[in-house]
């Protein structure tokens, strides 16, 4: 809260006061602890952000209120138990006068983040939260008050505990999307409505049944057939070697780091220089797979759908598709489980992807009728706009929590969230009282 915001002492309920929080409380320095001794004990030792391991010994004298000093600026936690602060702390452990969790929860209010105000090595000055202002009333009311918040924050808590459990179900729901999806399952009754007519003969014969379908009880559907991507590819091929370049001196060029959560943002891709031939030759187009095929995203697969004049650098491999397969239906096999089970690496013992381009022609996946692909593609993009719209919702009503929280810190500091003294006097309230 700025000092701006801090409400005037004559709109304050009675008996309520100003104070500076360096008027009511000291603030240590945490000490520093190495990380070997960080592990075995009983203790918690609280770092900026919360709990780092344990400790044989406690620093604080009894419950203490510990302030993020560098890395989680301003983070506010609260220790029932003597703890260990390390040395990117302060902690209070000393409440004369004044309810801890109280007090915590003014520090709250306050936002202590907002005080950072340095450029070379962020950090929190322990004389600007000296100086920070909070409204004070009386300990009995301190008491009503923390017992209110506490209660409205085990329900937003609650409420924020649900919320955060959505995005695995969502990630769950997708990939029981894209199961259903290669398995034939989700098309099921489309294909009791309409007639499928048999793959191209320009598809070559069946192989054999991967073992990552036997695994999930997998029934290949009439008219499907298992296919080797290679079967169904006009080329796998590896990147250009270049350098990038930021100003216009050829096309641009698209690597790893540029794809970012399944996006691009074609603005910040730079240029390389290339010539004509090998334009020709590494020009993207749309429905092109590219694949990562080294570091952390090594496996993920993007589709180009519109795209600026552009090439694929030498860590990417593009998969062009034969006219008889949809290239929107392959790249959603390339986020499935099958494709992931079958694109690790077990070899080693370890397993670890492995994505090169005799490893993505030798992939195994089933194929449905052209007709049935793009019903599988309409389908499952329906499913999958829906679990957008739904991760939307728990995003604006996460936020709307968050808002709640400091909504319901900052009524309880203008004394509107618990009864004050005044109030359940009756109206006998004296100066004397």
């Amino acid at each position: 809260m700025n000092q701006n915001d801090v409400i005037e002492a004559d709109e304050l309920p009675k008996r309520w006061t100003r104070t500076k929080v360096g008027e009511i409380t000291i603030i240590n320095y945490g000490k520093g602890l190495k990380e070997a001794d960080r592990a075995g004990g009983i203790v918690a030792v609280y770092g900026s952000n919360g709990i780092i391991g344990y400790h044989n010994k406690p620093l604080t004298k009894g419950p203490a209120i510990i302030i993020g000093r560098k890395g989680s600026i301003g983070e506010v936690h609260f220790s029932s138990d003597p703890c260990w602060a390390i040395d990117t702390t302060y902690y209070i452990d000393k409440f004369d006068g004044i309810n801890p969790k109280f007090l915590i929860f003014a520090l709250k209010n306050l936002k202590l983040f907002d005080l950072d105000t340095s450029t070379a090595i962020p950090g929190l000055n322990r004389n600007d939260i000296y100086d920070q202002c909070i409204p004070l009333p009386p300990l009995t009311e301190q008491y009503r008050i923390v017992a209110r918040v506490e209660a409205f924050l085990s329900q937003i808590n609650a409420a924020r505990d649900r919320l955060n459990r959505v995005p695995v179900i969502m990630k769950r729901f997708r990939q029981a999307v894209l199961a259903a999806a290669c398995s034939g399952r989700l098309t099921e009754g489309w294909r009791e409505e309409n007639n499928t007519s048999l793959i191209s003969e320009k598809i070559k014969d069946n192989h054999e049944m991967p073992e990552c379908f036997n695994d999930s009880f997998f029934q290949l559907p009439e008219n499907w057939h298992f296919n080797s991507l290679s079967d169904l590819t006009n080329s796998i091929q590896y990147g250009y070697t270049a350098s990038a370049n930021a100003e216009p001196i050829g096309p641009k060029m698209l690597r790893i780091t540029d794809i970012q959560d399944g996006n691009v943002n074609w603005n910040t891709v730079p240029y390389c220089e290339c010539s004509k031939e090998n334009i020709k030759k590494y020009l993207l187009a749309e429905n092109d797979i590219l694949f990562a095929r080294t570091g952390a995203t090594t496996g993920k697969s993007f589709l180009i759908k519109t795209c600026p004049q552009s090439i694929f650098a030498s860590y990417l491999i593009r998969v062009r598709t034969k006219t008889e397969i949809s290239s929107k239906f392959l790249y959603l096999f390339f986020q499935s489980g099958f494709y992931w089970t079958q694109i690790f690496d077990n070899t080693s013992g370890t397993a670890q992807p492995n994505c090169n381009a005799s490893k993505l022609a030798s992939l195994i996946l089933p194929v449905p009728p052209l007709s049935e692909q793009h019903e599988i593609v309409r389908y499952v993009n329906t499913l999958f706009t829906l679990a957008d719209q739904i991760e939307h919702q728990v995003a604006d009503a996460t936020n709307r929590t968050e808002a709640l929280a400091q909504a319901m810190l900052a009524k309880a500091f203008r004394g509107e969230l618990a009864e004050t003294d005044a109030e359940l006097s009756g109206g006998n309230w004296h100066e004397d009282c």
